[in-house]
């Protein structure tokens, strides 16, 4: 199990850079060398290193391995879990999973069209066989912009499933 610490300086122009979004991405372990990600996000919360931007208290992950933070350059926006959005900054999350011969990874949250689809399209430029799990999403929609997200991700061989289609402790 592992967490990823997601703070976004600036979201989309709205967010003011002293007020980062932040969530936490977990990675279940699952049967044969799969990973599923999950975003939980909490929202607008606060600046980086004050309370409202720390992990949640009421977050159990006493099996955590490994916490990675992300998104905190103050002049670089963040959506994927494993690469920031300047292309070049990785978060080590692609060398921790193939460290731990993880081959699939299942990623779920918010917002499909951003956040969910870079890091599926960055987790199959990784090499890992990637499902985005539709009905545990929820998107943005802004012009188009899930349509687009949908179609980016299934040209990149990125797979569309429902929750109901993973298998679990198989």
């Amino acid at each position: 199990m592992l967490a990823l610490q997601l703070g976004t300086p600036v979201m989309h122009g709205v967010v003011p850079k002293s007020e980062p979004r932040v969530g936490v991405v977990s990675c279940e372990p699952l049967a044969g060398g799969a990973c599923r990600l999950a975003e939980q996000p909490r929202g607008i919360v606060g600046a980086q290193g004050t309370e409202g931007a720390s992990l949640s208290k009421e977050l159990s992950i006493p099996q955590a391995a490994l916490v990675i933070r992300k998104g905190f350059h103050k002049d670089v926006d963040s959506y994927s879990a494993f690469t920031e959005a300047d292309g070049k900054t990785t978060t080590g999350l692609a060398a921790y999973l193939k460290a731990r011969n993880i081959k699939r990874v299942f990623v779920a949250g918010l917002a499909t069209d951003f956040c969910v689809a870079w890091t599926a399209l960055d987790a199959r430029k990784a090499g890992f066989e990637t499902y985005v799990v539709e009905d545990a999403c929820r998107g943005i929609d802004t012009q188009g912009s899930l349509a687009k997200a949908w179609a980016d991700m299934a040209k990149a061989g990125v797979k569309r499933i429902q929750s109901g289609d993973i298998a679990v402790g198989t």
